[in-house]
């Protein structure tokens, strides 16, 4: 098992959604909105992901 509280940078296109993610639904313009944020700002909160076995 990985170290959980260890910190690594990753590609953004390596990032898949879960299925089991609650969030099903998103308003077009809103995720505009949030990129455009992103891309103008950063990600100035971390979030966890977790590595897929079969990666």
């Amino acid at each position: 098992m990985q170290n959980s509280s260890a910190f690594q940078f990753i590609a953004i296109d390596q990032i898949r959604e879960s299925a089991s993610n609650p969030r099903q639904t998103f308003e077009e313009m809103k995720l505009h909105e949030l990129a455009e944020s992103i891309r103008q700002h950063g990600l100035i909160q971390l979030f966890p992901a977790l590595r897929r076995r079969d990666c």
